[in-house]
């Protein structure tokens, strides 16, 4: 069975950089192409100009949240989890069948997660 990561192409979106970056870092050591941003804006932008396969988004930003950029990824059929600390319950009433990533997280749940949801496409 060949994995299902390389050559895809992944939108990450955390306030906190660190953290997006090493959810950055975990998915290059697999053959993804990331896309890093730190707020909707960024996230926005990236998602208009680029393919995008999959995306694994904080919900909760320092000053906003991603509820409208979740909207946006459901609409567009971009596959995507939240990575957050916090409103998983919220979450998956909000977006029913959703996939949560608590933080703190370990590099094989963001790969599971990142695995099922390019196989779910």
């Amino acid at each position: 069975m060949t994995h299902p990561l390389p050559g895809r192409t992944a939108l990450v979106v955390d306030d906190e950089f660190l953290i997006g970056a090493m959810i950055e870092e975990i998915l290059s050591s697999q053959g993804v192409t990331v896309f890093l941003a730190t707020h909707d804006a960024e996230a926005s932008a990236y998602l208009r100009d680029n393919h995008i396969d999959f995306a694994l988004i904080d919900y909760k930003l320092h000053d906003s949240s991603t509820e409208s950029l979740s909207v946006r990824l459901a609409e567009s059929g971009v596959p995507f989890a939240f990575c957050t600390g916090s409103m998983a319950e919220e979450m998956q009433r909000r977006f029913p069948g959703i996939m949560v990533i608590p933080k703190p997280f370990s590099e094989v749940a963001i790969l599971q997660v990142a695995s099922a949801l390019v196989a779910g496409e």
